[in-house]
């Protein structure tokens, strides 16, 4: 069944979302992988099928009949008798080698069922019930991941959180054409790590470095020996991890520059996670001429004669019709001596500086609630203190 019909029939998009493995074969609407008991009390795996499935135009309508088939034995109790569900020993085959041989009459309070959902719920809780007794185990139900169609998601596999939290629509704020990360280093690489799990239809990811040892230990994952000895350039390595779950991730093996700066024009929004203050100004003033709204990330360390680390964590966004707070609170001078240049093991702010980041992306697209709208913010490593300034 497609995520289109999923969406249109919300009983079949709750069965989906509480965990039951609802599809559609050959025209035909069934429930996958229904724990049962056989006749040497063994717990095995059926499949319910609607026999006769009522359609009003593309969404499923109410049923007219109560009526089930059954691919699998006899479910049994836990005394071995057979469940009252009216058995009839039928062949009907739904699809090459999956063929019904049940038929089951289940009624509730001698009425029709509401709809496919407490039909659905009726009958698999009473033929799982004595398998989910024998072992509590069973009770948990493990849907296999759903894999949508090219034209039906970003995804590889549907995103069942959203739906399960109960926040599509806030979730739909999130739907934009294109963002960009510059600079796929320490920080963009969590930033990507975050993005690749939202329903952005395209991801460019911009960085001219190649993917070395030291960028493994501050990178989201693991990356394993072979792909290290790859020697692939940073934007290849990840646009190929996460295109696991995101359909629509475009590797550039370039910075950006003067020779290439426009094409950030094309995006809706954009992520700045670069060391070099040059073409951080460049980018800055582009995307500001430009009116496209954009986060800038940044850090700066330093060590004590103790050998501790401390600093500060910046998060600085950018919004058309505010004024811009990049004059006032960023640094556009070269550190040649900064601690953080060295490659220092610092994951975890890394993993701060991007969640900063990609959280005030989702107050800016009114995912998340706002009340201080600041733009700019400093994490002080020391006192443990995140400190916002530029608000409106």
């Amino acid at each position: 069944m497609s995520l289109q019909q999923l969406s249109r029939s919300p009983e079949l998009l709750q069965l989906r979302d509480e965990g039951y493995d609802v599809g559609l074969l050959n025209n035909q609407l069934l429930l996958r992988n229904v724990p049962y008991l056989s006749e040497n009390r063994a717990i095995q795996r059926g499949c319910l099928i609607v026999a006769q499935l009522n359609m009003a135009g593309g969404v499923v309508a109410n049923p007219e009949n109560h009526e089930m088939l059954w691919v699998g034995d006899s479910p049994r109790g836990l005394e071995g008798q057979l469940l009252p569900l009216g058995d009839r020993q039928i062949r009907e085959e739904i699809a090459p080698n999956f063929v019904a041989g049940h038929r089951f009459s289940l009624k509730i309070d001698n009425r029709q069922y509401t709809d496919y959902y407490e039909m659905f719920r009726t009958y698999y809780s009473t033929i799982a019930a004595p398998a989910e007794a024998l072992d509590p185990q069973v009770a948990v139900r493990q849907l296999p991941p759903y894999v949508p169609d090219q034209d039906e998601s970003v995804f590889n596999y549907i995103d069942t959180a959203t739906s399960r939290a109960g926040i599509p629509q806030a979730a739909r704020r999130l739907e934009l054409a294109a963002i960009a990360i510059v600079g796929m280093g320490g920080t963009g690489s969590y930033v990507l790590d975050s993005i690749a799990k939202l329903p952005v239809k395209t991801i460019h990811i911009y960085d001219g470095d190649v993917f070395l040892t030291h960028n493994a230990f501050r990178s989201p994952g693991a990356a394993s020996v072979t792909e290290l000895e790859e020697m692939q350039h940073k934007t290849e390595y990840f646009a190929r991890r996460y295109s696991a779950m995101h359909r629509h991730i475009v590797p550039h093996n370039e910075a950006v520059g003067e020779a290439n700066v426009e094409q950030l024009r094309a995006m809706d929004f954009v992520f700045v996670a670069i060391d070099s203050g040059e073409s951080r100004r460049l980018i800055v003033r582009k995307l500001q001429e430009w009116g496209i709204p954009f986060v800038d990330v940044g850090m700066g360390l330093v060590a004590n004669d103790n050998v501790e680390i401390s600093g500060l964590v910046r998060t600085t966004a950018n919004v058309p019709g505010r004024p811009s707070p990049f004059d006032t609170y960023v640094d556009y001078h070269e550190g040649k001596d900064e601690l953080y240049k060295r490659n220092i093991q610092t994951a975890d702010l890394n993993m701060l500086n991007a969640a900063l980041a990609v959280i005030k992306f989702k107050k800016l697209r009114n995912f998340y609630f706002d009340d201080q709208r600041e733009l700019h913010s400093n994490y002080v490593v020391a006192g443990n203190v995140l400190l916002n300034e530029s608000k409106p």
